[in-house]
């Protein structure tokens, strides 16, 4: 199965209300690491469906999230209740998901 690269990415937050939620020190065994997930208007996972085979949650690698920082294709929005940083898609990101054929 092919992965899903940045440009993905970029088009599944281009749907209305889709944002990243980048859970910081998560804990993975006795390791913390970062955890970015996509959620929903309603902050919910979201799930990433394909003929019959399905992701939930879907996990965005930490590389993709700063790639797209740095391009402007996203921006911080702020902090949920639990102080996990939120980070939705700009204008520009927008543009650029619908040239390369997103939402």
């Amino acid at each position: 199965m092919a992965s899903i690269g940045s440009t993905d990415f970029l088009r599944i937050l281009a749907s209305p209300g889709r944002f990243a939620l980048l859970h910081s020190a998560f804990p993975s065994g006795k390791l913390k690491r970062e955890v970015v997930l996509i959620k929903d208007a309603a902050g919910h996972d979201f799930t990433l469906e394909i003929g019959s085979y399905k992701v939930h949650p879907v996990e965005m690698p930490y590389s993709i999230l700063k790639d797209l920082l740095a391009q402007s294709y996203i921006s911080e929005e702020g902090q949920d209740g639990d102080g996990n940083t939120t980070f939705g898609i700009t204008a520009h990101g927008n543009a650029a998901a619908q040239e390369a054929g997103g939402a």
